[in-house]
């Protein structure tokens, strides 16, 4: 599990969804801008993932994965993951995430419900979007 979140670090969100089912039941939860219920993977790049990514600056969302708990022969599991970065106006994006997800028999990550600090992603959005950069 470890060297699938480790491609988050690097930035590397293609290799890291190539471990996400195509139809993905994806929670961002809050009542923010870019939460909701995504049913598969595409639509969670093309929509919170995106829009969020067009407010970051040039190095983007980089997420580091702190700590897992589970997983194995458990289908359940939970990451710890943070984002340390830069909006495009300049203002930190310091946040922290708690994943709890589902793995399938074949390492494939089936659901996932993401928390975080609403308020941090709502004021980016209102703050920078419309900017470049998708992830």
């Amino acid at each position: 599990m470890q060297e699938i979140f480790s491609n988050l670090e690097t930035g590397n969100y293609d290799a890291f969804f190539t471990h996400v089912a195509d139809d993905v039941h994806w929670t961002v939860t809050g009542t923010h801008p870019t939460s909701g219920v995504f049913e598969n993977k595409s639509d969670l790049q093309k929509g919170p993932l995106s829009r969020i990514g067009r407010c970051m600056d040039s190095d983007g969302l980089v997420l580091k994965v702190i700590n897992i708990a589970g997983g194995g022969t458990q289908p359940w599991a939970v990451a710890e993951p943070e984002s340390n970065g830069h909006t495009r106006n300049g203002t930190r994006f310091d946040n922290k995430y708690a994943w709890v997800f589902r793995w399938n028999q074949e390492g494939v990550i089936e659901e996932l419900r993401a928390y975080m600090d609403s308020a941090l992603v709502e004021r980016t959005i209102i703050e920078n979007e419309g900017c470049g950069n998708d992830l």
